[in-house]
Formats: structure tokens, C-alpha cells, sequence
């Protein structure tokens, strides 16, 4: 089985508002600014579920040199009916998320409506859509487009040119941003003394923006202790995110609480310890924040600590200690939560649910807590997301999909479960992007450096 290569698998996206009734979106990972996961779309069930499979393929059109082949997709957002990835070329595709326009062949393989170069080299951060603007992490800075393929694009093939850049972030941009709030958040890794910073831009372009080319400073900046290799999350009018010096860090949203000076500068509202690397993504729901560590390790732990820093928190400057924390086989990165019940899947390869609440099969002080159920085969760096109770993550081999609730395809104590469908890809290698889902697809990409399946896949019902 493929080594994961610690930054340059990550991803999936964020989410603008969708109606049950109507076409979804998924525009950013982990469907909103929180990643809970979650996704309101109702078009698969647990009747129809055993008749999921490929619907469409791509590829990226540019070979990475001076490897000649296809290069990595990252994970996808979708936004109006168009899906968007970013690739290791350096450049941001946009493809039609029906697999219709661009697309032919018996199983149709798709080509891009348009392209964007995202950065010098490195795309594989999951792109974001508010508002009309797709943005996007590539190479060492931040880039926003327009979404419809319109402004500042022409040629044929059709390329666009960015609305506004940021500009150089730091050495590396390993995460995904993360739009809340007409704020742009996005974390740079500097590879030396101050090795992690978070940045936040004004979404609009505007504050903080001149030139031609248009060129944007941040609004307020943050340094951390370690490297960031997840991306932030944002609730509670707060920034979260990890890093691998074992810490979560929680800073003011607005960049007002703890922040001063010019250029801005802001320090942590509060810390907490998270016992080895976390580098995941993390989840905020219902004034709680999950994370994960142990990604690179053979056992790792699910935490839940209090989003507001209150519950568990002392000193000055503020720790907080877990609500409750869950020890998990292999290494899991970001957690989903629905319906009262966190889903995390792990290298073990093993999907793991929990009380959300810290309730169910918890006890002690501090308080510990055993699964609800388990299930598997899955794959941990993929994350998971949950619709319609239904489970979705990735395997070594595809798609696995679970039944949220625990009930079907399940049995024994402690409880265990199998897929309701798996579906495969065309070759075994582990795919190396979180899942996006919009409109009953399921969008995916696989590949490793070094193998030769660099593929998007699009999987829905006949």
C-alpha cells in the first residue's frame, strides 16, 4: 500500500447555503466554514444506495514535470453545477460537475471548461466558492477568480487571470482556505523559526488591496509554534486550527481580541494540547471543536474540547483540557459530525463513531469514551462526510458507504458494521483527497506519487 507523503494530501471544502429540495452545492471543505461534513443533499437513501457507481472521470491536462504523467487532483468544491480542483501542475480546473459539457467517451472522461494557474507549483489545496469568487491556495499564496469563467478570462483553451493575489504567504500554503464572515482565512507554513502563520484577507478584495495586477496584505496575521498542516476552521466568531507541535490554538475571528499593532498581529485566545501531531482538519459544531492526532502514528485520539474556552480552561495564558478524548486504532485526521454522533476514519483502516455529546459509553475523569460502532474497511486520510444518513469515505481500493445510523449491515458487541456499497476505482491505489458531495455525486480523486491513476472520479446512481 502507498506511503502517505505528510503535505501533500489534504483537503475537502466548505459549504454555501442549499436547499434539500433543490440543487446543493458543496463549496468549500467539509461543506462549511465549521467542516462538519454534513451535506443537506437527499438524493441517495439507504434504498438506492446499492446502485451508486462511476459516472465520470478526469484528468488533469498537464503532466508535472519532470514527472511525465498526470498529476494529483486535490479535493473538489462545487458551486452552481461546477466542480472545482486544484492540481499539482500549479493550476485551478473547472469542470462541469453533470459530466456533460467537455465530456465524451462510453464511461465519459471530462476535460475543463477552464483553467487558472493557482500558484508555482503545489495546487492541492481544496478550492473554496462564495459569492461568485472561487479561491485558492497554490504554490506559497492565495488567488480569488471569478467562479463563472468570465472576468479576466479568454484564449482557447479558456484560461483566467486571478481577480486579486496575495501575494507570497511564507515558504508553503498547505491548507485549504477557508471563507466566513466576508473574511478569507488561510494558514502558510515557513519552514524555519516561526514555522506556522494564519492569515486572514478581506473576501472582497478590497480592504487592504491595490495595484494592477490587484494585490492584497492581510488583515491580521497569527504566528504558531509548529506547522500547520490542516486547515482552519471558523465558529463561534473564532479561528481554529492545528499544528504539529501538539497543539490546538483558537484565535478572535475578527482580529480584534488579542491583536494589536501594524501590520495587525494577534496572539491565541487560548490553547489546548492534543498529545502528538494533528494534522487534520478541525471540526466545530454546536459550540464544541473536534480534532484528531496521531495522523502519522499507529494509534491516535479523537478530543473534544469546549469552543467557547471555558469548560476545562485555566491560566494565563489560557489551556483548556478535553471534554472528552477517545483512543482510536491508527491515525484519523478530520472528523465529521452529524446528528449528534462524530464519525472519524483512521489508517487502521477502521470508521469510528461516537457520541458526540461525550454521553454514551463514556465515563472516568477525565472523562474517556469506547465507539458506538465501528466499521470497515475505510482509509483515514480521507475524512468523511455524511448525507441523508448516510456515511461516505474512502477505501484503499474506492468508496465505502455506510449506514449513519449503525443499524444496517451491522452486528456484535461491541458493534461492528460493513458498507451498504463500495465502490472501486480503477486501480488500487488509496485515494488522496477528502470526498466532496453535491447534487447525489460523490467526487473524488486518487493517486500517489509515483503511481499513474490520476484521477478524478464522480460517482452517482444510473
Amino acid at each position: 500500500m502507498a506511503t502517505h507523503v505528510r503535505g501533500v494530501v489534504l483537503a475537502v471544502m466548505v459549504g454555501i447555503a442549499a436547499t434539500a429540495c433543490g440543487p446543493t452545492d458543496w463549496p468549500m471543505l467539509g461543506f462549511g466554514p465549521g467542516h462538519a461534513g454534513l451535506s443537506p443533499d437527499t438524493t441517495v437513501n439507504t434504498s438506492n444506495v446499492s446502485t451508486l457507481t462511476v459516472k465520470w472521470t478526469a484528468q488533469p491536462p498537464t503532466p508535472w514535470a519532470p514527472k511525465q504523467y498526470p498529476n494529483l487532483f486535490s479535493s473538489a468544491a462545487v458551486a452552481g453545477g461546477t466542480l472545482f480542483v486544484g492540481s499539482y501542475d500549479g493550476n485551478l480546473y473547472a469542470y462541469d460537475g453533470a459530466g456533460n459539457t467537455n465530456c465524451s467517451g462510453t464511461r465519459k472522461l471530462c476535460a475543463p471548461m477552464w483553467r487558472a494557474t493557482s500558484g508555482p507549483s503545489d495546487g492541492l489545496k481544496t478550492p473554496v466558492v462564495v459569492n461568485g469568487v472561487v479561491y485558492v491556495a497554490g504554490g506559497n499564496g492565495l488567488a480569488a477568480f471569478d467562479a463563472a469563467g468570465s472576468t479576466n478570462c479568454g484564449g482557447t483553451p479558456k484560461t483566467c487571470a486571478p481577480l486579486w493575489t496575495s501575494g507570497p504567504l511564507g515558504l508553503y500554503v498547505y491548507s485549504s482556505p477557508v471563507v466566513a464572515g466576508g473574511v478569507v482565512y488561510v494558514t502558510s507554513d515557513n519552514n524555519s523559526g516561526s514555522p506556522g502563520t494564519v492569515y486572514a484577507f478581506d473576501a472582497a478584495g478590497n480592504t487592504g488591496c491595490a495595484g494592477s495586477p490587484k494585490t492584497c496584505a492581510a488583515l491580521w496575521t497569527a504566528s504558531l509554534g509548529g506547522h500547520p498542516y490542516g486547515s482552519t476552521a471558523v465558529g463561534n466568531g473564532t479561528v481554529y486550527v492545528t499544528a504539529d507541535d501538539n497543539q490546538l490554538y483558537a484565535f478572535n475571528a475578527a482580529g480584534n481580541t488579542g491583536c494589536s499593532g501594524t501590520p495587525k498581529t494577534c496572539t491565541a485566545l487560548w490553547t489546548a494540547p492534543t498529545g502528538d501531531a494533528a494534522d487534520g482538519t478541525p471540526a466545530v459544531v454546536d459550540g464544541v471543536v473536534y480534532v484528531s492526532s496521531g495522523a502519522n502514528s499507529p494509534s491516535g485520539t479523537l478530543y473534544a474540547f469546549d469552543a467557547s474556552g471555558a469548560s476545562n480552561c485555566s491560566g494565563s495564558p489560557k489551556t483548556c483540557n478535553p471534554l472528552w478524548s477517545a483512543a482510536v486504532d491508527g491515525g484519523g485526521r478530520s472528523p465529521a459530525v452529524a446528528n449528534g454522533v462524530v464519525y472519524l476514519s483512521t489508517d487502521a483502516p477502521k470508521l469510528y463513531a461516537f457520541d458526540a455529546t461525550g454521553t454514551t459509553n463514556c465515563t472516568g475523569t477525565p472523562k474517556t469514551c469506547s465507539p458506538l460502532w465501528t466499521g470497515g474497511p475505510v482509509w483515514g486520510l480521507n475524512g468523511a462526510v455524511v448525507a441523508n444518513g448516510l456515511v461516505y469515505t474512502g477505501t484503499a481500493t474506492g468508496l465505502s458507504v455506510f449506514d449513519a445510523t449503525g443499524n444496517m449491515n451491522c452486528s456484535g458487541t461491541p458493534k461492528t458494521c460493513s458498507p451498504l456499497r463500495t465502490v472501486n476505482t480503477d486501480m488500487s491505489n488509496t485515494p488522496t483527497t477528502g470526498l466532496a458531495l453535491a447534487n447525489g455525486m460523490v467526487y473524488f480523486s486518487v493517486g500517489y506519487l509515483g503511481a499513474y491513476d490520476y484521477q478524478m472520479y464522480a460517482v452517482g446512481l444510473p
